[in-house]
């Protein structure tokens, strides 16, 4: 029935449109670390955006999540970024 709510998560995520992207949140600093590699894909202040339609860069999200661990194992405070 157009024009209904979703009424559980299962609706919601079969009503919307379809996604272009997906996006990737790790911190600045390793946004800012990897913008070299960082190049070919879109970014913003806060997030990469890898497109669907596109192969998943897995080495280098493997990089920035390695980075991102020793960024945390490295923190004085328990600051979530």
């Amino acid at each position: 029935m157009p024009g209904a709510r979703p009424a559980t998560i299962a609706e919601y995520i079969d009503a919307a449109p379809p996604a272009a992207h997906l996006n990737f949140a790790p911190s600045q600093a390793a946004l800012a670390h990897f913008e070299a590699q960082l190049k070919p894909y879109k970014t913003t202040k806060n997030y990469l955006q890898l497109a669907y339609d596109e192969p998943l860069p897995e080495a280098l999200i493997r990089r920035i999540a390695a980075y991102q661990l020793e960024l945390a194992r490295a923190r004085q405070d328990d600051a979530f970024w």
